[in-house]
C-alpha cells in the first residue's frame, strides 16, 4: 500500500507530499490536502470514497471513547492505545469540504475539469483526394505548373519557406500501383512502348555495328559507332565511358557485350531482344528510339513510374501518350496475376509535373482511354501493313513490338 504521493504542480518544490491514511477497511483511502490547495489559493478538500467519507465523519458524543487506556470494542482494528494504530487518540479527521467519488481512485476530484483522452471518429480524418478523369487532371496539372511558375501558389505564404522559383519546362510524370509481387520472376512487369508524342527529350544513340550496318546507322542520326575499343574502355574506366543514353547492337556484338555486363547491366543498357535493342535492323530500331520509345520496369516496391512528355505538349498530347503507356501496361500483365484489364492489376494512378503536387486519377476511365489507344494503333498497323503488300514490300515492325533479330 502507497503511503506517499509526490505533489505534481506548477511549483513542486513548494508543494508538500500529500498522505494516504488507511481509515476503517483497508479498501477504503482517504488523501489529506497538502499544502497544494494553500499554495494554489484553494479550499482544502478530502478525496475519498464512500467509505471514507462517511469513516471521516467527526464521532457523535454518545459514542464510547477509544481514548481510553482499557481494550475497545474494536479489538486490534481498532484505535486503542494496544491497537495497531498505537499510543494516544486516533488524529482528528481533517477539516474542509468533502468530495465524495465513486472513481477507483479516491483521489480524483470528478468535481475539478480533466482533461481526458478524446476518441476521434474515422469520419473527422482528412479526406481522400478526388479521382479525376485523364483530361481533367491533366489540365490541373497543367494549372498548377503555371501557378508554381507565376509564384501565386498559397502554399508558398503559409509554409514559410523558400521554395524554388526556376522556371523550366516540367516534365510530366505518370505513376502506377501495380498488384504484383516483383519478388517473383513471373510478375515481373517490363516492356517498351512507342509515345504517339515522344518524350520531348532527345535521347544519345549508340549503335555497336560493323561495315553496312556501321553505314546505316550513320545514316539515320546514330550519335556514337561502337566497336572493340569503345567495349574495352567501358571496362577499363568502369562505366565512365558511357556517355549515351541507349545502346543498340548486332547479334555479332552480343559476346564481346557481356564482358561489359557488369556495368552496362545496372545501367539499363545491355542489349535485349524482347526490347528490340539487339537486332538486324538497324535503321528501324533507331527511328524508334527517335520516335519515343520508352522502356518501363516495374521497381522492387510493385510501382511503376515513367516520364510521358513534358507541360509544353498539348492536353490533347499528353493523354494520347499516357493512354499508350497504359495500354502497353495491360498488354504486359503477368499471367499469373488474378483478374483480367485492371481488375487485380492496376491498383491506382496518378500524374503530376516535376515541381507540383500529383492528381490522382480515375481507373475505369483510364481503362477505356488505354483500350481506345491500343484499338487506333491496331488500326494503323493493319493499314501499314496492307499498303506494304499491295506494294510487294516486307512490312516493318508494329510500333512498339521488337524489331527482328
Amino acid at each position: 500500500m502507497l503511503r506517499h504521493l509526490g505533489a505534481v504542480g506548477r511549483d513542486a518544490s513548494r508543494l508538500a507530499p500529500g498522505i494516504y491514511k488507511h481509515l476503517g477497511s483497508g479498501a477504503a483511502l482517504a488523501l489529506q490536502a497538502s499544502s497544494t490547495d494553500a499554495a494554489w489559493g484553494r479550499t482544502p478538500c478530502f478525496f475519498s470514497s464512500a467509505s471514507a467519507a462517511s469513516a471521516a465523519q467527526p464521532a457523535s458524543d454518545d459514542a464510547p471513547s477509544s481514548s481510553s487506556g482499557g481494550r475497545g470494542s474494536s479489538g486490534r482494528s481498532g484505535s486503542s492505545g494496544r491497537g495497531r494504530g498505537g499510543r494516544g487518540s486516533p488524529p482528528a479527521p481533517p477539516t474542509g469540504r468533502v468530495v465524495t467519488t465513486a472513481a477507483p481512485w479516491p483521489f480524483i476530484d470528478p468535481s475539478r475539469p480533466m482533461i481526458m483522452p478524446v476518441y476521434i471518429s474515422p469520419t473527422n480524418t482528412r479526406a481522400q483526394p478526388e479521382l479525376l478523369p485523364l483530361e481533367e487532371a491533366l489540365a490541373q496539372v497543367k494549372a498548377n505548373a503555371a501557378t508554381r511558375a507565376a509564384g501565386t501558389d498559397d502554399r508558398d505564404k503559409l509554409s514559410g519557406r523558400l521554395r524554388c522559383k526556376s522556371v523550366f519546362d516540367e516534365t510530366v510524370e505518370f505513376s502506377a500501383r501495380l498488384g504484383v509481387n516483383p519478388r517473383k520472376a513471373d510478375q515481373i512487369v517490363r516492356g517498351a512502348c512507342v509515345l504517339p508524342h515522344g518524350t520531348g527529350r532527345r535521347v544519345s544513340i549508340c549503335v555497336f555495328a560493323k561495315g553496312a550496318d556501321a553505314d546505316i546507322a550513320r545514316a539515320e542520326g546514330a550519335d556514337v559507332i561502337g566497336d572493340d575499343d569503345l567495349i574495352a574502355s567501358i571496362i577499363e574506366t568502369g562505366g565512365k565511358s558511357v556517355l549515351f543514353d541507349k545502346l543498340i547492337a548486332t547479334p555479332e556484338f552480343m559476346k564481346p557485350l557481356a564482358r561489359a555486363g557488369k556495368v552496362l547491366g545496372p545501367k539499363g543498357l545491355m542489349p535485349n531482344v524482347k526490347l528490340g535493342t539487339l537486332t538486324s535492323n538497324v535503321a528501324f530500331a533507331i527511328r524508334e528510339m527517335r520516335r519515343g520509345r520508352l522502356d518501363f520496369r516495374v521497381d522492387r516496391d510493385g510501382n511503376m513510374h515513367a516520364a510521358l512528355g513534358k507541360v509544353s505538349f498539348s492536353q490533347a498530347a499528353l493523354a494520347d501518350n499516357i493512354a499508350a503507356f497504359v495500354s502497353s501496361l495491360l498488354s504486359n500483365r503477368p499471367k499469373s496475376v488474378r483478374g483480367s484489364g485492371v481488375d487485380g492489376y492496376l491498383i491506382s494512378a496518378c500524374v503530376k509535373s516535376t515541381m507540383t503536387k500529383a492528381v490522382r486519377l480515375a481507373i475505369a476511365p483510364l481503362a477505356d482511354a488505354a483500350a481506345a489507344s491500343s484499338a487506333a494503333a491496331a488500326a494503323i498497323a493493319a493499314a501499314a501493313a496492307a499498303e506494304v503488300g499491295a506494294a510487294g514490300g516486307q512490312a516493318e515492325p508494329a510500333a512498339g513490338s521488337s524489331a527482328p533479330s
